[in-house]
């Protein structure tokens, strides 16, 4: 009778996974390219597992992060994309009042966000701003990590610590095609050594991204 059993199925590591979240920088690609097997594996996962993507990099859009990945090959939608500047607006909302001008040091992913968000956006630290938010783009330049310096620095009515500031992520390197390259960390560590200040954080490993995904 053994001969005519059924082999049971051989388990996979998704055996009970409800989502996966991969990440995108030095995991999925580097720079324009896409890392080896990465874009095979994540749409075979695809056809029985929900698969979302979170990058810390906050350079661009989740529009143009999606857009990337497809024509790497990968079948997904914008809204399967979470970005560190999407998960930084919840923090944002809960210090700054709505419709405040908030300095934004970084590109377009982050200025996107938090124009969508309602805030207006300022890189002037002149224009009095209710706080701070600094995410990683590669043009980022020492006027702006001093503007940061100098509203942080900067004691308004009502903020005798300061006024807010949050960084999308504290990720020192970041992987491009061409190597490994300084990231957020680093630049963030610039303006706290001017400070003496740390930022709150909402990409990974913090929670308000993986939040930001569930939703």
């Amino acid at each position: 009778m053994a001969l005519f059993s059924k082999k049971p199925a051989e388990k996979t590591p998704l055996d009970g996974i409800a989502v996966v979240l991969a990440d995108l920088d030095g995991v999925v690609y580097a720079g324009p390219k896409a890392i080896p097997h990465a874009v095979e594996s994540l749409n075979k996962a695809a056809e029985t597992t929900r698969v979302g993507y979170i990058t810390n990099n906050a350079s661009r859009t989740d529009a143009q992060v999606a857009h990337h990945l497809r024509e790497l090959g990968l079948d997904l939608v914008t809204e399967d994309v979470v970005t560190s500047p999407q998960a930084a607006m919840g923090l944002l909302r809960e210090v700054a009042p709505a419709g405040a001008t908030i300095l934004v040091v970084g590109g377009e992913g982050l200025t996107h966000e938090v124009t969508k968000a309602g805030f207006v956006v300022t890189d002037s630290a002149e224009s009095n701003p209710a706080a701070v938010i600094q995410g990683f783009s590669p043009d980022l330049g020492w006027r702006n990590l001093a503007e940061a310096a100098f509203a942080l620095n900067a004691r308004p009515e009502g903020y005798p610590d300061g006024i807010p500031w949050i960084a999308t992520n504290m990720d020192w390197t970041i992987p491009v095609e061409r190597g490994t390259a300084p990231g957020n960390g680093t630049l963030v560590s610039a303006v706290h050594l001017a400070t003496g200040r740390l930022p709150v954080v909402a990409g990974k490993p913090e929670l308000p991204i993986f939040d930001e995904a569930k939703k």
